[in-house]
């Protein structure tokens, strides 16, 4: 009954994970007897025994045919799958999702003198040349009061981040403006920007950060992302795009 009370990955929150884990192994009793387990997922069976001193196996497969297991004995078993898959487009093609938060990310592009150009998106992506300041925003709404949430939003790889709290960062490091609300902890990563908060109030959040252009090349920028740490399926992921650094 416990174990059907989650889903899948979990029971919803980390203090319920624990718990559930606690009462399942104060309840879990040692097999009597030898219990004979088959795996089949296309090919031949591939027998396993669970017993006092084996009490858990497991089974990889590769294959994507349906997977037959088969309990050689009376007493119960629980099988718990899991299942890890890349997606067949690549990031830059990511579509926005939306489950409990929202995040827009948009690109600037900086020029001393000139107000902030957008930098809009083409058959090839983005374009921007080597050396140009690029300034990064993004934008979550928060429907309600939440704690711990984090905001990463990661970078192309032909970006050099400019973290404005180095002491020998250039005066363009600089974002245009400050985060709504200054984050719990932030950091600033040679592929990705992390924001985390404690706590989160309902509401509208801005963030900004600059890069530098450095790398001559096509790159994936992949989706940014807000999530509650601790709270499953609370989350939201920004659109993929393709970086194109020009000479």
């Amino acid at each position: 009954a416990l174990l059907r009370l989650g889903e899948g990955d979990g029971w919803g929150t980390t203090n319920a994970n624990a718990a559930a884990i606690e009462a399942l192994a104060e309840g879990w009793r040692r097999p009597v007897a030898p219990i004979a387990v088959s795996f089949n997922d296309g090919g031949k069976d591939q027998a396993s025994t669970i017993d006092a001193n084996a009490p858990v196996v497991r089974h990889v497969s590769k294959n994507d045919a349906p997977l037959k297991i088969v309990n050689g004995s009376n007493a119960p078993l629980v099988a718990m799958i899991e299942t890890d898959y890349a997606p067949a487009e690549p990031g830059a093609k990511a579509q926005p999702t939306s489950d409990g938060f929202t995040i827009i990310r948009q690109s600037w592009r900086i020029e001393s003198g000139k107000a902030p150009e957008k930098i809009g998106l083409n058959a090839g992506g983005m374009q921007v040349k080597q050396g140009d300041v690029i300034e990064e925003t993004a934008e979550v709404v928060n429907p309600e009061d939440r704690t711990h949430i984090a905001i990463s939003i990661p970078l192309a790889a032909g970006y050099e981040p400019l973290n404005p709290n180095i002491a020998t960062a250039p005066a363009e490091a600089k974002p245009s403006f400050a985060p709504t609300l200054q984050p719990s902890w932030v950091s600033f990563g040679d592929d990705r920007v992390f924001y985390a908060y404690d706590s989160l109030p309902k509401g509208t959040y801005r963030f900004a950060f600059r890069l530098r252009a450095q790398t001559a090349g096509a790159y994936t920028q992949p989706p940014a992302l807000v999530e509650a740490m601790y709270k499953r399926g609370l989350r939201a992921t920004s659109a993929g795009a393709r970086v194109q650094i020009g000479k």
